[in-house]
């Protein structure tokens, strides 16, 4: 079993300061928003990623932290 992929998503209620410090100061690509949730990353092979959220989805309160492994098995 190898961990593909770790995603962090962070509380934030200032979209325009984590958009300035992602985007244009780290250089990540926005790859979603809805609204509510931001993702940054690259669409190189590094699978680089953040989340700023303001809410869980369908207004339920944010995780005081969520984590999402993506993993490979093989035998």
């Amino acid at each position: 079993m190898k961990v593909k992929r770790i995603v962090a998503n962070i509380e934030t209620h200032d979209f325009a300061k984590a958009k300035h410090f992602y985007e244009e100061i780290l250089g990540l690509d926005r790859l979603m928003d809805l609204g509510w949730i931001a993702t940054y990353g690259s669409h190189e092979e590094m699978n680089t990623q953040i989340s700023f959220l303001s809410q869980g989805g369908s207004e339920t309160l944010c995780p005081i932290y969520q984590l999402k492994l993506m993993m490979s098995m093989r035998r």
